[in-house]
């Protein structure tokens, strides 16, 4: 990769860690799910149809409870920057699952990252930027990655997360499948 698009990923990251600092996630519903989260001390599911979203946005807020981070301020900040930073870090994620021969395709959920995510930033509480970020991981692992065990497991894994993503799926689900179905084709073995 170029080393102005490395300097706009770190700029983009650090973006991302400013909003959450400064409690963006808290805007909307935000304020909402970080009480019921400090309240419950464990993960609060108020919509099961976005079960997957709502479990990865809020494990790293339980996980600093169970640090120790138990103050309502402390929490806020969590949930704050984990509703900001998690759909990045899984766009980001696109660089390590491919080759470097294909890394010029992880532009492709950096592109679904910035219309989506960025247009909703306002209310980093949404789940469909996470759940676009989901999907777009899992395309290019079914679609381009390298196959191994591991990399088997892992969209096994991540498909079952599908089944409670967000209800973006009844779109996105089609896409999946026949890119599952075109790489079946493809690959032998």
């Amino acid at each position: 990769m170029s080393l102005i698009l490395i300097a706009a990923l770190a700029l983009l990251f650090l973006t991302q860690i400013w909003a959450g600092l400064a409690l963006r996630g808290l805007f909307a519903d935000g304020a909402f799910y970080a009480a019921h989260l400090w309240l419950a001390r464990g993960f609060v599911i108020i919509e099961p149809s976005r079960l997957t979203a709502q479990i990865l946005v809020q494990a790293p807020v339980v996980l600093g409870m169970r640090l120790g981070a138990t103050r309502p301020q402390a929490v806020a900040l969590l949930f704050s920057l984990s509703s900001t930073l998690m759909p990045l870090l899984l766009t980001g994620s696109a660089v390590l699952i491919l080759p470097r021969s294909q890394r010029h395709l992880a532009l492709i959920p950096l592109f679904v990252f910035l219309a989506g995510s960025m247009s909703s930033a306002f209310a980093s509480v949404a789940d469909g930027p996470f759940a676009a970020a989901y999907c777009c991981l899992l395309l290019l692992m079914v679609a381009v990655a390298p196959l191994s065990p591991a990399r088997l497991g892992l969209i096994l894994l991540l498909s079952i997360g599908c089944l409670r993503l967000y209800e973006s799926t009844a779109f996105l689900g089609p896409l999946l499948a026949c890119a599952s179905w075109q790489r079946a084709r493809q690959t032998r073995g």
